[in-house]
């Protein structure tokens, strides 16, 4: 029995602590969504809202803006033991708000297999924050 938990935790090591966030942002998006608004703004204020919703003391949030391509990334990254002293960063969730046009915000998610219950739980923050429903694809459910 003890031997399976090992087990258990190695792989779930394996699967959430061996990506990079370069990585993680050449995969496809896991869900595509688009809403009326100003990347930034709508960047800030989810990145705002994930913050104050937070449960996990090791999680933290980065938030870069690259005003040339009018594109916001906010990851979210917690940290894994990888060893018996020591813990490395992963990152869980990647959310990608691109200016589309003029009026519009394509937003993109990415995320690890640890980042799933992040991933869901970020758009419903993305709503209250665009102040409308959103357009996601494929639905969260």
């Amino acid at each position: 029995m003890p031997r399976h938990g090992l087990s258990c935790l190695l792989g779930a090591w394996a699967l959430t602590a061996c990506i990079t966030p370069a990585e993680l942002r050449a995969t496809p998006p896991v869900r595509v969504g688009s809403v009326a608004g100003a990347y930034l703004s709508l960047a800030t204020c989810v990145a705002g809202g994930l913050e104050k919703s937070r449960t996990e003391g090791e999680l933290t949030y980065q938030l870069v803006d690259t005003a040339a391509t009018k594109t916001a990334r906010l990851m979210a990254t917690a940290r894994f033991a990888g060893g018996l002293f020591y813990t490395v960063p992963a990152p869980l969730l990647e959310l990608a708000f691109n200016q589309a046009d003029e009026g519009n915000v394509k937003i993109e998610a990415r995320r690890s297999f640890a980042g799933f219950n992040l991933e869901s739980a970020s758009w419903p923050v993305i709503e209250q924050c665009a102040g409308r429903k959103l357009s996601v694809t494929p639905p969260v459910g």
